[in-house]
């Protein structure tokens, strides 16, 4: 829920509140979107006090390098504009939210839209005034942020949050139909009659090829911080596409064409770049080639996830009128491999048999510890594979693995936590393994995980374990990875032990549901997720302690 109580510029963690103060557009190439700081209490009085001594101090240092009248204003006349760009950031949010839930039985997936139905089942006139300072505070935010000057008092600010609240039920609409599979209503600023704008861009869109906007449309996710590896994975997708559909306008792009490029893109083989027999070769020649191995469900899922945002992009940007990549999918048809699953428990025996996972089997420590920490946090491999020696930590006298982006690139904003280490873990030796790391002076607690020619820490690791299962008979290829062991977590935890989906959430970093919930909730306590975590209980035999120095 929103603290309507905490003023903008305050944030609530685990470890404390943190004074936040986004600075003007002038300076972010410089020193980022925000200066955070730790005002080391949980008291929110406190945090009060000393928040307004950096506010002060901040404000006064800006004004004497930056003169603010170059900055936008908030006015009608731009306030449609910020509000498009706002719903899409929500909408893009939304999306990705749905998209890496982990697989739920259908009682469940029933409970959590009847949840998200009672929370929004309120007359409109009671949302208006019972959300007027929570959306207040988002609106804030946003526009602090996008460098927008306001008044609070002024009459283009009380419009910009009324229509903000307006586009906000039309947003919760919007999750509630990818939740239950109903059609999705339409989102943003709407207007009745053709926009002038809308007409033009389309008009000027017909003679900007494919290529010209996708190369956009990276600069402006690039802009907004977007990791450079994902700016790679979605420009390596979005080329596919042009290269098998044609560069042609974006308004020649229909659903029968998008259609035919999804069904010819399923026929490529793997890395064929990297394969000799398909050197010089076009995306359309390898298709006709007919490989006998071709991309994976995984791999398939991400293209269409990056191609139809790309063209809701396009949609919001008003290049096009409607998407024609929506729903590319076919619902029903997906093959068995479709989807991670999540372990069983005859193949946790298999992997932990103490015969087979003893630390003396292994060269590397990370082969040792990450299946473990991955059965008891959930979290991605990568994120493990980067963690340094001060990342483990306490807080309240709890034992922590702290996942900063200090440590490597996150996932997503909710990816950055504070996770109780299982007393398993514990018992096994983790802590101190962690601490003679420290000790050493080591960067990493993996070293060894990255290698020059790797493009992350998890990669080397992640390559390994895909061995690791084969050898112990695990083979159905591409259904059960290391990211297996973050659907066994959740999944056990919700369904096994009926622990709610947002402290679910909470321990393996996933984004909340609903609109703004994700971005501003305060996370649960640690005692909470500590009590939480140690519910996880496998049919495992004891293992021997590890012993790498």
């Amino acid at each position: 829920m929103i603290r309507s109580s905490s003023p903008h510029y305050l944030q609530l963690r685990n470890s404390g509140y943190y004074f936040r103060y986004a600075l003007p557009q002038t300076l972010r190439p410089l020193f980022g979107w925000e200066i955070k700081r730790s005002l080391k209490t949980r008291s929110l009085a406190l945090a009060r006090k000393r928040a307004r001594v950096f506010l002060v101090s901040f404000e006064r240092l800006v004004s004497t390098v930056v003169q603010e009248p170059d900055l936008m204003k908030l006015s009608r006349d731009n306030i449609e504009s910020l509000l498009a760009k706002w719903a899409q950031e929500v909408r893009e949010e939304i999306e990705e939210t749905e998209a890496t839930l982990p697989p739920m039985s259908r009682e469940a997936k029933l409970d959590r839209v009847r949840a998200h139905e009672i929370a929004f089942d309120i007359p409109k006139a009671d949302y208006f005034e019972h959300r007027t300072e929570a959306q207040a505070r988002v609106a804030r935010l946003f526009l602090d942020y996008e460098g927008v000057t306001y008044r609070e008092d002024s009459p283009a600010f009380s419009l910009f949050l009324r229509r903000m609240q307006e586009i906000g039920l039309t947003l919760n609409d919007y999750q509630l139909a990818l939740m239950s599979g109903a059609p999705r209503p339409p989102l943003g600023p709407q207007s009745s009659a053709p926009k002038e704008s809308a007409i033009k861009q389309e008009r000027q869109a017909a003679a900007k090829p494919l290529s010209a906007l996708v190369e956009e449309y990276l600069r402006e996710a690039e802009a907004k911080g977007v990791q450079p590896r994902s700016l790679e994975e979605y420009r390596t997708s979005l080329s596919s596409f042009v290269e098998l559909h044609g560069d042609v306008p974006c308004s020649e792009v229909s659903r029968a064409s998008a259609v035919e490029t999804y069904s010819n893109y399923k026929r490529l083989p793997p890395n064929r770049n990297k394969k000799k027999e398909f050197k010089g070769k076009s995306a359309l020649e390898i298709v006709a080639m007919n490989p006998p191995e071709t991309v994976s469900e995984n791999t398939i899922k991400k293209f269409i996830t990056r191609v139809s945002t790309f063209f809701n992009w396009c949609e919001n940007s008003e290049y096009i009128s409607r998407n024609p990549a929506q729903n590319l999918s076919e619902r029903g048809k997906k093959r068995k491999s479709a989807e991670r699953s999540p372990f069983t428990d005859d193949q946790l025996k298999k992997l932990f048999h103490p015969d087979v996972f003893r630390p003396d089997a292994f060269t590397k420590a990370y082969q040792y510890w990450l299946p473990l920490l991955g059965l008891y946090t959930g979290a991605r491999i990568t994120e493990l594979a980067q963690l340094r020696p001060q990342d483990i930590t306490s807080h309240n006298d709890i034992p922590c693995i702290h996942f900063t982006p200090h440590a490597g690139p996150l996932k997503t904003a909710a990816s950055e936590r504070m996770t109780p280490i299982h007393s398993k873990l514990i018992t096994l030796g983790f802590v101190d393994f962690a601490k003679r790391a420290k000790q050493k002076g080591q960067p990493r607690l993996f070293p060894e995980a990255k290698t020059s020619s790797a493009p992350n820490f998890g990669h080397n690791p992640s390559k390994w374990f895909g061995r690791f299962l084969r050898e112990q008979g695990i083979t159905e290829k591409h259904k059960e990875v290391f990211h297996s062991f973050r659907h066994t977590v959740a999944t056990r935890l919700q369904n096994e032990y009926g622990i709610p989906p947002s402290i679910v959430g909470d321990v393996v970093g996933h984004e909340s549901d609903g609109m703004t919930a994700g971005r501003y909730r305060a996370t649960a306590s640690i005692e909470t997720l500590s009590e939480a975590i140690e519910k996880l209980s496998f049919p495992i035999a004891p293992l021997r302690q590890e012993k790498h120095e």
